[in-house]
């Protein structure tokens, strides 16, 4: 595994959209949380798919992420970039801004990942983040 890159860097991943562990409930359970009440209303990444990204550190109100970074990335590909960059010292939390993943009562959440403690996790959109955070964009 390679170290991530900076932020502004652009990076390509690689991505099979149909592997059973990419499938959003899978990563759900995968994260240690049941997916029984959970449902996924987003695009889907279907197939063998490569894309170029960049690394944006930005923190704040999830409105303000999304004027910065936009909403074009599919939350799949954190799992692309799980596998590929690994920072055991990285205090910043990746994110990809994809709020598709529906808990019950309506709550909103987004996949993110802790490289310092391995964990993936779905964080609330009305979390305030700290301006750590790194954000998987895609370049189109």
């Amino acid at each position: 595994m390679k170290p991530y890159p900076k932020p502004g860097d652009v990076f390509e991943l690689e991505l099979d959209g149909d592997a059973q562990e990419n499938s959003p409930l899978v990563m759900v359970e995968n994260s240690g949380l049941n997916p029984q009440n959970w449902r996924y209303n987003g695009r889907l990444v279907e197939g063998r798919a490569t894309g170029r990204f960049v690394l944006v550190q930005k923190g704040g109100q999830w409105e303000e992420i999304a004027r910065e970074t936009g909403n074009s990335t599919e939350g799949q590909w954190i799992q692309a970039f799980k596998a590929m960059f690994s920072e055991e010292n990285y205090f910043c939390p990746v994110g990809v801004h994809d709020n598709a993943w529906i808990f019950p009562y309506d709550i909103p959440k987004f996949p993110c990942y802790f490289s310092l403690t391995s964990n993936s996790d779905f964080y609330p959109t009305d979390t305030v983040l700290a301006e750590n955070w790194l954000w998987i964009v895609r370049i189109r």
